[in-house]
């Protein structure tokens, strides 16, 4: 925030609050060797100017500005600075979106396909869309630049708010015509990149990419799609993750069960959907010897131009010594957990629970990774104590099990007595009580049956500390619309883009569209969950078979709650889509669930709570300070 103050960028603190989101998402590239960036809406370039300074091996920052003179140009006199151009284009048309990469690339206008490994040294590793806001333009430019992202790379797109008007409204003369909230196929941004993130969720489990949402180059492409305060953010696969993800497929259902009647429908929605001002142009086509090259190259799991494949196989490396299947011999988590908990591993007397345990090798594991463990807490289910797996190492010590079934919340809240010290009831948000009580990570690995995924976050995230990390593992069985048993449980009411029912997934994009609207909205207007876990939820990421849910320090439960910024008038969100959103909403039901009273804050720790808020001071959060750093650096330019 500092950074961007300095830079006079009204990302931060100044104006969007970015600095939070950028916090959590740019120190993974902040080193990258003669990086390359991208910036549609460059507008006067502070933001640009930002970009130069806050990154340390810049190679060239480029941006698209529409219709600002050079007269009105910020000014930077500064060394990093030279590395800035400007190339003028309107983003909501295809042909000036290509001119701007092919002048800012050095005249290649077709990008290589995925398995390229010319991709190394070709492309961008961040392109940030922050221009029009109109969403058919972001969809656009999305669809026209993804290509050129590197393998690793990252896209955000800013300032979505647009996408949840659901009547008439007008953003630089263009008119919003068919948005609002839940809304698929038009306006609604939001609703294309909830689609897209099934395809890296369903090609977990299932073999062969059987839909398509922007087209099979882009969407085989994807990582994992993330939406935080207002920004989707959307992740490349570096050539390690394709590979893992596309040659091996772990399943553990029955192929047919996901090609019902869901499937069907889901095919027939999106057959209908459109970008307007979209004309297909050619790709440059791979040349065999290329393709041989990238074969080659993938085959042996290496990474292309990755941050995290290195920390992948060092999680990977420490999963196969303890014999836990998270990693290459089972589900292949390594790839998605070294992209979360690096932002953890360092967290001082760290707290940790994990539904799911079987035989404890992954606590074992887990208890080995971090470097200051309090304590590791598993829920096992029916696994005598005859069969645990052994661990004599100092750090198993730490590491304590619980017997019980998470379908039932009597048995998860004693878990949470046992291993937390006797307290059942968690502080509100805002109790200053929840730096030191509580969970800094919890992973459910549990049954796999939706309802009692469901039942499990209900229960657990309220005892998840400030800027801590929700992680729900092997999602799958979400996609069943016919009937399949685990466990002895059937899936009844799955299937893709199914509401309300098992396909677990969908509760959780629509979890999404809280934190998403309540950038630009002053005030919760829809429950998913309840008032208390939906406001504390700061992001919701969807990555190769996992949801990850984080939840806000203090200072983001301030920024996003009392600093709401909007261009719109807050009547625009307000029509039939949100009435038929909440009509929705008020038909679902998690199975198993009884309500229980929350402990009641007293008037004292609310005191303390609110001037601590009022302070925007960090609660048990690593990332704060990096986002106050980022927001002085956009304030200078």
């Amino acid at each position: 925030d500092a950074l961007m103050a300095k830079h006079g960028t009204d990302k931060g603190s100044s104006g969007a609050n970015y600095h939070h989101v950028y916090a959590g998402i740019v120190d993974r590239i902040k080193f990258t060797p003669n990086l390359t960036m991208l910036e549609v809406g460059a507008n006067r370039g502070n933001s640009l100017h930002f970009w130069a300074d806050f990154f340390t091996d810049v190679g060239s920052i480029s941006g698209m500005r529409y219709g600002i003179p050079d007269s009105q140009m910020a000014t930077c006199s500064a060394t990093f600075c030279s590395k800035v151009r400007i190339y003028d284009g309107d983003q909501s048309k295809t042909k000036d979106l290509l001119r701007v990469v092919r002048s800012s690339l050095g005249g290649v206008d077709r990008p290589l396909t995925l398995h390229s490994p010319a991709w190394s040294t070709y492309g961008y590793d961040f392109i940030v869309d922050d221009g029009s806001h109109v969403p058919q333009h972001m969809l656009l430019t999305f669809y026209t630049l993804f290509p050129y992202l590197k393998p690793g790379g990252i896209y955000v797109i800013e300032d979505t708010g647009f996408a949840y008007c659901d009547s008439a409204a007008q953003v630089y003369g263009y008119t919003i015509k068919n948005g609002g909230i839940g809304r698929q196929g038009g306006d609604n941004l939001v609703e294309w990149f909830k689609q897209l993130a099934d395809h890296p969720m369903r090609r977990h489990t299932i073999p062969k990419a059987d839909f398509t949402v922007f087209s099979k180059e882009i969407d085989e492409a994807v990582w994992n799609v993330e939406f935080v305060s207002g920004c989707v953010v959307i992740y490349k696969k570096t050539a390690a993750q394709y590979h893992t993800l596309n040659d091996h497929v772990r399943s553990a259902v029955p192929t047919a069960c996901y090609m019902g009647k869901a499937l069907a429908d889901w095919k027939q929605l999106l057959s209908k959907q459109h970008i307007e001002g979209l004309h297909s142009y050619p790709r440059r086509m791979v040349s065999s010897n290329e393709s041989q090259q990238a074969t080659r190259h993938t085959q042996k799991g290496q990474a292309i131009g990755a941050d995290d494949d290195g920390r992948a196989v060092e999680i990977d490396a420490l999963m196969a010594k303890h014999g836990t299947d998270k990693g290459s011999s089972g589900a292949n988590y390594h790839h998605v957990y070294a992209g979360i908990v690096d932002r953890i591993k360092f967290t001082p007397n760290l707290t940790m629970l994990e539904v799911g345990a079987n035989r404890g090798n992954s606590l074992h594991f887990w208890a080995d990774f971090f470097t200051d463990v309090g304590s590791i807490s598993g829920m096992r289910y029916g696994i005598p104590d005859s069969q645990m797996a052994t661990c004599s190492a100092t750090f198993c010590s730490k590491v304590r099990i619980y017997d019980g079934d998470q379908s039932k919340t009597k048995d998860l809240l004693r878990v949470v007595r046992s291993s937390l010290g006797g307290v059942d009831r968690p502080l509100t948000l805002h109790s200053p009580a929840w730096s030191t009580y509580g969970y800094d990570f919890i992973v459910d690995d549990g049954s796999h049956v939706p309802q009692h995924m469901l039942l499990t976050f209900y229960t657990l995230f309220p005892y998840l500390k400030p800027g801590g990390i929700y992680v729900i593992e092997d999602t799958g069985f979400a996609y069943c619309d016919s009937a399949a048993q685990v466990y002895g449980y059937t899936i009844k009411n799955g299937g893709i883009g199914r509401q309300g029912g098992d396909n677990l997934v969908e509760w959780f994009k629509q979890l999404a569209d809280h934190p998403m609207r309540r950038h630009t909205i002053p005030k919760a207007d829809f429950t998913v969950f309840s008032k208390e876990i939906d406001e504390a939820v700061w992001n919701v990421e969807f990555v190769s078979g996992c949801v990850v849910i984080y939840k806000k320090t203090a200072a983001q439960y301030h920024t996003l709650n009392d600093h709401v910024r909007s261009a719109v008038p807050t009547a625009c969100y307000m029509g039939k889509a949100l009435a038929d959103w909440k009509q929705l909403l008020s038909k679902q039901h998690i199975e198993g669930l009884h309500s229980y009273p929350r402990r009641m804050v007293s008037s004292n720790e609310s005191q303390q709570a609110t001037r601590h808020t009022q302070k925007g001071q960090a609660i048990g959060a690593d990332d704060d300070g990096r986002a106050v750093e980022i927001d002085a650096l956009m304030a200078k330019h």
